[in-house]
């Protein structure tokens, strides 16, 4: 499964509202600072949904790995290099029609 750039910023916009909203509540000892007697230990809770834990676990995923593939970097510069690389015409303008009809599904699902 291939994971478009769009996805990632939803994903990591998302895990970011998540840990912002649990930063800002606590003081990192489980006390409220909202609340006005903050000294005592909150009883506060969040539960997520499905889909947000699922969120969360892509996001921490996402910040394990490198955004770029140096293995496939190597080769294509050896290939452009050497001058054996060559751009398929019908390749490109597939990935150009899936790629719009992946962003306007995107964008649908958004309005």
């Amino acid at each position: 499964m291939k994971i478009s750039s769009q996805q990632v910023m939803a994903t990591l916009k998302a895990s970011k509202t998540y840990e912002t909203a649990q930063s800002s509540r606590t003081d990192g000892v489980g006390r409220n600072q909202d609340h006005p007697y903050s000294s005592s230990l909150s009883t506060d809770g969040i539960q997520l949904s499905e889909q947000a834990e699922e969120l969360v676990r892509l996001q921490k995923t996402l910040r394990g790995m490198s955004s770029v593939r140096q293995e496939k970097v190597e080769e294509l510069k050896e290939l452009i290099e050497s001058g054996e690389y060559e751009v398929s015409a019908d390749k490109v303008a597939e990935k150009i029609i899936s790629r719009a009809a992946v962003n306007e599904v995107l964008s649908a699902e958004e309005g």
